[in-house]
């Protein structure tokens, strides 16, 4: 191999080394911090559809492809079975599921009252309703668990009352006829239902007696204040702001979800559910306060607004593979260091082999000549062309520095044996 093709091999190991070093080393921070998912399952109740088409716009705007999934049959939750395959979902702090499947919460994002209307001629106090019949929509699961906890944080029993569900058409027929003592509810405040029921006459927003113990007693109900001019009632009902309960939904994600996807759900939910509305204001969610659920570690940071610098310049995915590749720089440079050095062995080792195999062909054909002390001019001059093809790709050679003694040695061998060739032919 000649000297241009001997430093074209050497050079093409050196470039194959560069880039195995760059592989490397992005594989290797890759494995360590895995570049985030740029698609979502997003599960959301009936409630929250239209507010999960404005996640999908969010989220599109970063490169995150959503795959929306509607919970039918569930108002305001999402079932076990849809959580387990869900990326991210919206569900009501109360959901039992939620934690057995590692879900964690990026804060609350919607409020849901709990709403209970007492008998005008009554006590507005809870405590004095021992005895008393309940009043429930059947089509709503989540009154009678909020009511258990209701009991429980007033130290009774269940058994102390009489629930008993009511079909939605039966409703206001059952109301006019005063059949039972306490109506409960857990509705959003615009919909048909509560919007009916905070405006019939004969009946009172309910004031829970000590709503501040009921509230220690029972951290998953949130206190709500309602105030007359917020739910703008056609008659003078309530008199006074009124003090209740409610129910929160969650952005629930998988724990181990990647922590860039995280913040950008919960930007995604600042711009969603960030604006004032019936019983909110602005800014008042997502709330981190609510204690419903686990919060994800990623919001201790988020909510210092701490985040990788690069995600402030670039976008999401963007931001987390340049990021990677700031990391890649020190793997980078030992693999290329340690791969120069494993080529350079290499051709160390090859030129050390090459230099003996010279050796080796000289000490032969020294001997030939050592053997015949006078040779034909025939013979030398075959011997002197066998010479001269050893001595060109000796001269060829590119040799390391560490071996250009012998190189150099080798090269007055072979001047020695010429000068052995012409003594033995007599010239």
């Amino acid at each position: 191999m000649g000297n241009w093709a001997d430093s074209m091999g050497r050079w093409s190991c050196y470039v194959l080394a560069f880039l195995v070093s760059v592989l490397g080393a992005v594989g290797l921070v890759n494995a360590v911090r895995p570049l985030p998912p740029t698609e979502l399952t997003l599960v959301v109740p009936e409630n929250m559809v239209t507010e999960a088409q404005r996640y999908r716009s969010q989220l599109r705007n970063l490169g995150i492809d959503v795959r929306l999934k509607r919970a039918d049959g569930n108002r305001f939750d999402v079932d076990a079975a849809a959580l387990q395959q869900a990326d991210a979902a919206i569900a009501l702090g109360l959901n039992p599921h939620a934690q057995a499947n590692g879900l964690v919460s990026l804060g609350a994002v919607e409020r849901l009252p709990a709403w209970l209307l007492f008998r005008p001629d009554m006590n507005e106090n809870f405590s004095h309703f021992k005895r008393g019949e309940v009043g429930y929509l059947s089509t709503d699961r989540w009154s009678p668990q909020l009511f258990s906890l209701l009991v429980q944080a007033y130290g009774f029993e269940k058994s102390d009352f009489q629930l008993r569900p009511i079909a939605p058409k039966d409703l206001f027929k059952e109301l006019r006829k005063h059949s039972f003592d306490l109506f409960i509810a857990v509705d959003e405040p615009g919909s048909e239902v509560i919007q009916k029921l905070v405006r019939k006459d004969g009946r009172v927003i309910a004031d829970i007696g000590l709503v501040n113990e009921w509230r220690k007693l029972q951290p998953k109900l949130a206190r709500l204040t309602i105030a007359r001019a917020q739910l703008d009632y056609y008659s003078d009902i309530p008199k006074s702001s009124r003090s209740t309960g409610a129910l929160h939904q969650h952005l629930l994600v998988h724990r181990d979800l990647h922590p860039a996807l995280q913040r950008a759900l919960s930007d995604a939910a600042t711009v969603v559910h960030g604006s004032s509305g019936f019983l909110r204001r602005t800014g008042d969610f997502p709330d981190h306060s609510v204690a419903d659920l686990p919060l994800s570690p990623v919001l201790e940071s988020y909510k210092l607004g701490v985040r990788p610098y690069l995600e402030r310049i670039v976008t999401y995915w963007w931001a987390q593979l340049l990021t990677n590749l700031l990391f890649a720089v020190i793997p980078f440079l030992i693999l290329l260091y340690v791969s120069i050095m494993l080529v350079d062995r290499y051709f160390d080792r090859r030129s050390f082999k090459m230099l003996e195999t010279y050796y080796g062909e000289l000490g032969y054909l020294e001997s030939k000549i050592k053997g015949q002390m006078t040779a034909s001019p025939m013979l030398a001059a075959e011997w002197v062309r066998t010479l001269d093809d050893v001595e060109r790709r000796i001269a060829d050679l590119e040799v390391p520095k560490s071996h250009r003694d012998r190189w150099l040695t080798l090269r007055n061998h072979t001047a020695m044996v010429r000068q052995q060739i012409l003594q033995s032919s007599g010239r």
